[in-house]
């Protein structure tokens, strides 16, 4: 059966921009980005992967109004109200909205969520309801785009593992996870260079990494789960991305490969969704970056698990 929702799971900077783009430039599909933070988006009128802010958009600004009809609510006006999932930016960032309370609420809330899954600890109903409520609005958006856009299948890049698994969880039919993995020294280094000291660096990764592998692999059948290597996805884009389509569903298409040439339309996303260039090139940047010291210290507390997943030192 063809995939009608790809949510796309992964630690941040592993390459999820990237196969992103190279998915939603298919002719019958359509990627959204990190739709979970589309409210933020709208309230800071980010810009859109076309270059335009999303109030000035043709897609986003028709699209944010006539949902927001549907559904009962002006958007524009009350952003925030429309609840996709936790918000958490670490680049554009609302500050009026990303309180340290409420980032206190995500974390109490995913942490109870994630006990529930792993060892069927009851979850506070608050917690509950809000992450359930985010993935039934999700579902709602995603079926909306595809009508508006005339598209069979849609791309999320939120890359929260408990977003994957819900929304496989409310609509297990039409969903697939692709598990997007990449060295963790390589996950580290980005940390380090965009300023984080390495202890918080190295945590966030061993966490996600932990309770994505442990969760994923526990309550998703191998029909809806793939696991995907950045570094095979950059270095054979071809070849992988002809994998990641069977797994799919859809058949491959060579202008997928031509990702820069496509009209998209992300409004949440690392820097790459405004690139024009289809150049892909692997960056083992790493290797040259870090230093002997820091290696050691990957290897003493994260170097199991990075063997466990396929990265061996």
């Amino acid at each position: 059966m063809k995939s009608k929702f790809v949510f796309i799971c992964a630690a941040g900077h592993s390459g999820s921009t990237l196969l992103d783009l190279l998915l939603g430039a298919h002719s019958r599909g359509i990627s959204v980005g990190e739709i979970t933070q589309l409210p933020k988006n709208i309230s800071l009128d980010s810009v859109c992967s076309c270059g335009e802010s999303l109030s000035k958009c043709d897609f986003w600004r028709h699209l944010i109004t006539e949902f927001g009809k549907s559904i009962g609510i002006d958007l524009w006006n009350d952003p925030y109200s429309l609840n996709l999932g936790f918000i958490k930016a670490g680049d554009e960032i609302d500050p009026r909205h990303q309180t340290r309370l409420r980032m206190l609420f995500r974390k109490f809330s995913h942490g109870a969520e994630y006990l529930h899954h792993r060892w069927q600890v009851p979850v506070p109903n608050l917690f509950h309801r809000t992450i359930e409520q985010g993935t039934e609005n999700k579902l709602k958006l995603f079926r909306f785009i595809r009508d508006h856009a005339n598209r069979e299948f849609i791309v999320d890049s939120s890359k929260h593992y408990l977003g994957g698994l819900g929304l496989y969880k409310a609509a297990p039919n039409d969903t697939k996870i692709i598990w997007l993995l990449r060295d963790g020294r390589a996950v580290f280094n980005s940390g380090i260079r965009r300023g984080m000291r390495p202890k918080p660096a190295l945590n966030a990764w061993i966490r996600h990494s932990r309770r994505s592998s442990f969760i994923l692999k526990k309550h998703l059948p191998d029909s809806a789960l793939l696991t995907v290597r950045y570094e095979d996805l950059a270095g054979s884009p071809g070849s992988e991305l002809k994998r990641v389509c069977q797994f799919l569903g859809i058949d491959f298409r060579p202008e997928m490969l031509e990702f820069g040439a496509s009209n998209s339309h992300i409004a949440n996303g690392n820097r790459m969704r405004f690139l024009k260039s289809s150049d892909i090139r692997l960056d083992e940047r790493w290797r040259e970056e870090l230093s002997a010291a820091m290696l050691r210290y990957f290897q003493r507390r994260a170097g199991k698990l990075n063997s466990q997943l396929g990265y061996p030192d």
